[in-house]
């Protein structure tokens, strides 16, 4: 079972046939059992299937199926500049919003009082000189890094 990593799982169409294959190989990827799905998807592209609500219907199942893996503080969806690029992606408040994570240049030994009053407290996000982002979270003994942005 792998870990979801930021960044793009589809782009470039909004196909449901593309759509869902890519979702499901992501899910595959992830450790899902994706077999409920396949069963229910025809193999032909041209199919009249494609043409009904039933792929509509799968591809909100996979959007939240892979919103379940989304890593800490992202979602799975479109992005934000984007529309037909599909992954995972931070959400857009984390950034600029003090109140949803402590942030600052270096990593405290452990979770501080102030951190207390942000809507994740046992989250902290560094921020180099360089703009690259890193989020950790605190396991109780030491933190763990959960991703980065470079």
């Amino acid at each position: 079972m792998h870990k979801a990593q930021i960044g793009t799982v589809s782009e470039a169409t909004l196909r449901p046939q593309d759509l869902i294959q890519a979702f499901l190989w992501e899910l595959d990827w992830l450790g899902e059992d994706i077999s409920q799905w396949e069963r229910e998807i025809p193999e032909d592209e041209d199919s009249e299937w494609w043409d009904t609500e039933e792929p509509n219907w799968i591809l909100d199942e996979l959007f939240d199926a892979l919103n379940e893996h989304a890593p800490e503080l992202c979602y799975f969806g479109a992005h934000v500049g984007d529309w037909a690029d599909f992954g995972f992606w931070p959400i857009d408040d984390i950034f600029d919003g003090e109140d949803i994570v402590a942030r600052g240049p270096e990593l405290p030994d452990k979770p501080t009082d102030e951190m207390q009053d942000t809507e994740n407290p046992d989250l902290f996000m560094t921020v180099s000189d360089h703009g690259n982002y890193e989020l950790y979270s605190w396991n109780g003994t030491e933190w763990v890094s959960e991703w980065g942005i470079v």
